[in-house]
Order: structure tokens, then C-alpha cells, then sequence
């Protein structure tokens, strides 16, 4: 049995013949080549073996200066260090394609649509939106996947798990890209900018999703009606409507959520949370369209840019002047999955569908009744205070 001081000699003599290694892969630019390399990594390894095999103790053998390595082996394990950034690695390639997340190139085109990737394994990811290929399954609830990581993500929604930790303030998140987005707030950093607008990005992918909102692209259509959406996210909610599908669910409630963020905003009716602030008075909200409603009081009040071209409707908001132009068309494209029923709105549906399950969730406080509409509860509460239904 080898005694404790030849192990010891014998691992010193891999950590300097390591560096040798390192030390010759950043100094001489023919490395790259990988024929050289294999001459290069057989070499080191047939020196290695040629150690293991000799009888004499290696301490002597070894330089006391090299020993200094084990300081700092880690960098030197990484010696390849980016311009921009913190950013290491061990090859000419993982930097080259590090790189790319600066510059934005793209190198790697989809020959079924215009998106472009920066990495092959990213291409090969997308062409499943292509094929619809999805084999990572949610053990949970519904979702599927076409990567692995997107269904990790995925499972944190579930477990509430939020990894990512900002280290300037008490931001986490469940999502490296999120981390990234939430530190340009502390930075500023964000080189891309619009040329029609003051939006700026930390990305030129997240540039290239704005600029629709400008020139109105709406590249995603749903397979079983007209919709089209600018944005993948639109799409998959708007799915929902079809399939009824609500995957996500309240721990506190019996609330069910189509989308994440629907269950965010749902659960801070239980915490009281208001996160979004008015930076000019002292106003808190549950939700940023509300905010953005409340901004609309420092604004000139009564602000409606949006207008119906058929009639004199003006709405402070797009999305309600979306639902209103549904009377005019007649389109109701929210569907019941159990009966014949259509709505124009969304919370039409949602009124519709306790005549199926018999849910009554607006409860008077001062007896037992219950309703199935807010209406229906507003007009009990009178009678609790001696004022006819008739009477206004």
C-alpha cells in the first residue's frame, strides 16, 4: 500500500503537470486545432502514466513554486476570461460562444421560420415548436416541455422555490433571465435601445419582441381559430381558452389560475401585498394595470388615447378597447368546454360556468346566503339594511 507522503507527491505532480497543460493551452494559438490538442492531452498523459510508474519519491521532482497552484486552481482551471465580464471557462469555443451573449449574434438560422439562435443546442429546441414535440411532462399538472430546463423552471411554480438571489437588495427568483433583468435596475446596463421610443433592453432579442408593439407583427397563430399574437406567452394563455385548462392552484383557496402570474396576483388578496408604487404620491397597488390606472390620475385624469372607430367609445387601455369592439363584430371567443355557450369577455365565461358547477363564492357576512354573481350579493345586502331592491 502506497504510503500517505507518495500519494501526496504523486497528486502534486498532476496539479504542475495540469498547469503545464493550461499554460501552454492559453500561450500558443494552435491549441485550437483539435488535432493538436489530442497530440497535446496523449503527451501529458503518457508523462503522467511515466510518473505513476517511477519507484523514486517525487518530491524531489517537483518545482516548490509550482505548489503555489493550489492558491488559485480554480482560475487556472479557467484561464480564458471574458473582456466584458466575470466570465470563465477552459475553451477558446465556450468563450467564443459566450461572447455571443454581448454582441447578439445569432449564427444559427431556423430554416422554417426567422428566428435565429446563439447556440446549436437552442436551435435544435426550437424546431420542437415546429414539430410540437414536447417530452418533458409536468408530474403535477398538465404543462409539457421541450427542454428540460423549461420544465425545472417549470416545477419551482409548484414548489415555490427561488434560487436566484440578487446580492444588492432581497430580490429572488425562480429564473436565471429574471435575475439578469432585475440586476439592469441596479446597473442601468442596458445597451439596446428603440429607435421610435425611449424603451431600452438588456438583450437584442427582448428589443426585437418590442419593436411588435410598434409595427404590430403578430407572428404566433392559434391552430384552432383566427387568433394571432405577437408574443408566445399570449398564445399559450389564449390556448387556454380552448382547452380550459387551469394548472395552476391556490394552497390557500379554491382558486384556479390558466397562468402563473393570474395565481401571483390571486394570492395577494390573501397577503395583502401591494407591491407596485407610485413614485409621485404615496398610492400602492396589487397589480401593475392598476398602477398604470392610478398613473393616469397624475396624468390629466381622464386620459383615454384609445378610440372606437364605429361609435365614441374611448377606453384608457387597449385591452378594454379589444373587448369593446367585440360588439361591433360580434366575435366571442370565449368558449364553454361543457355546453353551446359563447362570450365576448372573458368574465362572462367565468359567471357561466357556476351555472355548471353550482359554486357560490360571494358570501353575505351577516347570514348564511350566498350568490352566484356580485350583483345578486349587492342587492341582498340591502335587505339587511331596510333598503327596497326597487329602491336606488
Amino acid at each position: 500500500m502506497a504510503s500517505a507522503l507518495d500519494l501526496l507527491t504523486k497528486n502534486l505532480s498532476r496539479v504542475v503537470a495540469l498547469q503545464t497543460r493550461l499554460t501552454k493551452f492559453v500561450m500558443d494559438d494552435r491549441c485550437v486545432a483539435k488535432s493538436e490538442n489530442s497530440e497535446e492531452e496523449e503527451e501529458v498523459d503518457r508523462d503522467l502514466e511515466d510518473d505513476e510508474q517511477d519507484d523514486q519519491p517525487l518530491v524531489s521532482q517537483v518545482d516548490p513554486s509550482a505548489i503555489v497552484v493550489s492558491d488559485s486552481i480554480i482560475n487556472n482551471l479557467k484561464p480564458l476570461v471574458c473582456e466584458l465580464c466575470d466570465y470563465r471557462c477552459a475553451q477558446q469555443s465556450a468563450l467564443k460562444r459566450h461572447m455571443r451573449t454581448h454582441t447578439g449574434e445569432r449564427p444559427f438560422p431556423c430554416d422554417q421560420c426567422d428566428y435565429r439562435a446563439g447556440k446549436l443546442s437552442n436551435l435544435k429546441a426550437h424546431k420542437k415548436q415546429h414539430t410540437g414535440e414536447k417530452p418533458y411532462a409536468c408530474s403535477l399538472c398538465e404543462y409539457r416541455g421541450n427542454r428540460l430546463t423549461h420544465l425545472q423552471r417549470h416545477m419551482r411554480t409548484h414548489t415555490g422555490e427561488k434560487p436566484y438571489k440578487c446580492e444588492i437588495c432581497d430580490f429572488r427568483t425562480g429564473a436565471t433571465y429574471n435575475l439578469k433583468n432585475h440586476m439592469a435596475t441596479h446597473t442601468g446596463f442596458k445597451p439596446h435601445a428603440c429607435d421610435i421610443c425611449g424603451f431600452r433592453a438588456l438583450y437584442p432579442s427582448s428589443l426585437k419582441t418590442h419593436m411588435r408593439k410598434h409595427t404590430g407583427d403578430k407572428p404566433y397563430s392559434c391552430e384552432l381559430c383566427d387568433y394571432k399574437a405577437s408574443y408566445p406567452a399570449y398564445l399559450r394563455t389564449h390556448m387556454l381558452t380552448h382547452t380550459g385548462a387551469k394548472p395552476y392552484s391556490c394552497d390557500i383557496c379554491g382558486y384556479r389560475g390558466s397562468t402563473i402570474s393570474s395565481l401571483n396576483s390571486h394570492r395577494r388578496t390573501h397577503t395583502g401585498e401591494r407591491p407596485y408604487t407610485c413614485d409621485i404620491c404615496d398610492h400602492r397597488a396589487s397589480k401593475l394595470s392598476h398602477l398604470k390606472d392610478h398613473m393616469r390620475v397624475h396624468n390629466g385624469g381622464g386620459e383615454k388615447p384609445f378610440a372606437c372607430d364605429h361609435c365614441d367609445y374611448r377606453a384608457g387601455k387597449l385591452g378594454n378597447l379589444r373587448t369593446h369592439m367585440r360588439k361591433h363584430t360580434g366575435e366571442k371567443p370565449y368558449a364553454c368546454n361543457i355546453c353551446d355557450y359563447k362570450a365576448g369577455q372573458k368574465n362572462y365565461l367565468t359567471r357561466h360556468m357556476l351555472t355548471h358547477t353550482g359554486e357560490k363564492p360571494f358570501a353575505c357576512d351577516q347570514c348564511d346566503y350566498k350568490a352566484g354573481r356580485l350583483s345578486s350579493l349587492k342587492l341582498h345586502v340591502r335587505t339587511h339594511r331596510g333598503v327596497s331592491y326597487r329602491q336606488k
